[in-house]
């Protein structure tokens, strides 16, 4: 390929053998790559060299490198992707100079790299544009400033600035960007945080999983959230209910011993509005947490559950009642034997039956 490269004068042959090489990343394609970048016209062949140059971490084509930087605006986002691969002082310097002059495009491309060959003072450096920043740039920098967090050991300020930043990366950015966003989370109790957390329960996997083990390591604090979330218009509600229902799982004290008054009312009457939901699962897990929680309050809603059209939640439902050996239960119970799905019908029959033969 290089031999060929040598010879071959045809921009769209470069282009291709170029990256592949680069693609390759075989050292001794540094040489003959850094002669064409130095001579070719064509803008595409240059591309493809400086993106080569920087797969191969060619710190001697940096100086050579930069001599396009102004020349097209085009080269500038493949010029700053390939000097954070490169890595060099003067690499850093270049593009930390270049930044406040560059357009939000370019920007974005710098901090991308700075990311990943930064140092501490292009840590602070990255915290500081906190200030000035929005949009995307505020979610580039935030995954920037995780990256160099970890890479140098450092401790990030949780302070207002940062805190606005977590907010709107959370809110408005894809799951990569949560990710690094909720990594920078030391605490997970602020209410307004967790709540931008949870709305993006359902979207990535990964991402699930990180608020998962976020919620279940501070779960009383979490627990607190969910009375106004829930009254939220969600789009992941199912998603939501399952995390409930797995915090009241790993609870060793009843949900009524941390949530009290007002705060556990809300809670109730949140569930209590999802028994309407036109999500089955919705309405089954808000059913079986109504339970959970407060089963003689649960029973309350029972016209709401009798309404279910669902075969299953009614079965649920019947099971629910299976737990409660109380006249309400019971009333409730003998409705349910008149249920127009036999299955229903029946297992509320059996159970019936069952307690008339044990107390007699």
């Amino acid at each position: 390929l290089i031999d060929y490269l040598i010879k071959v004068k045809n921009y769209d042959d470069q282009k291709f053998i170029i990256d592949l090489l680069g693609l390759i990343k075989n050292n001794q394609a540094e040489e003959p790559i850094i002669e064409i970048l130095r001579n070719t016209k064509d803008a595409n062949v240059k591309l493809s060299c400086i993106e080569a140059l920087g797969n191969l971490e060619s710190e001697k084509s940096v100086s050579l490198i930069l001599t396009n930087y102004d020349e097209d605006e085009i080269y500038k986002p493949t010029i700053n992707e390939a000097l954070g691969k490169i890595g060099s002082k003067e690499a850093l310097e270049f593009m930390i100079n270049k930044y406040p002059l560059e357009n939000d495009l370019t920007k974005y491309s710098i901090i991308e790299s700075l990311g990943i060959i930064g140092n501490m003072e292009t840590f602070f450096f990255l915290i500081s544009e906190l200030n000035t920043s929005e949009g995307p740039l505020v979610w580039v920098l935030i995954n920037s400033i995780k990256q160099l967090s970890e890479k140098l050991n450092l401790d990030v300020p949780f302070d207002e600035k940062m805190r606005n930043a977590i907010l709107a990366t959370i809110y408005q950015a894809n799951s990569e960007f949560k990710k690094s966003a909720i990594h920078l989370l030391k605490e997970f109790n602020d209410k307004k945080i967790v709540t931008a957390c949870l709305t993006s329960l359902g979207e990535d996997y990964e991402l699930d999983e990180i608020l998962r083990t976020k919620v279940l390591q501070n779960k009383e604090q979490s627990l607190l959230v969910f009375p106004s979330l829930l009254k939220m218009k969600l789009k992941n509600s199912e998603c939501v209910l399952n995390l409930l229902n797995d915090i009241i799982d790993s609870l060793e004290i009843p949900v009524t011993n941390i949530l009290k008054g007002l705060s556990l009312r809300n809670l109730i009457d949140a569930l209590s509005d999802y028994l309407s939901n036109s999500d089955e699962e919705a309405r089954r897990i808000s059913m079986n947490l109504l339970f959970r929680i407060d089963s003689k309050t649960a029973l309350l809603f029972s016209d709401k559950m009798l309404s279910d059209d669902n075969i299953w939640n009614k079965l649920r439902f019947v099971d629910n009642l299976a737990e409660i050996e109380d006249e309400t239960a019971n009333k409730i119970l003998e409705e349910l034997t008149e249920d127009s799905e036999i299955m229903v019908s029946n297992r509320a029959s059996e159970l019936l039956k069952q307690r008339t033969s044990i107390y007699n």
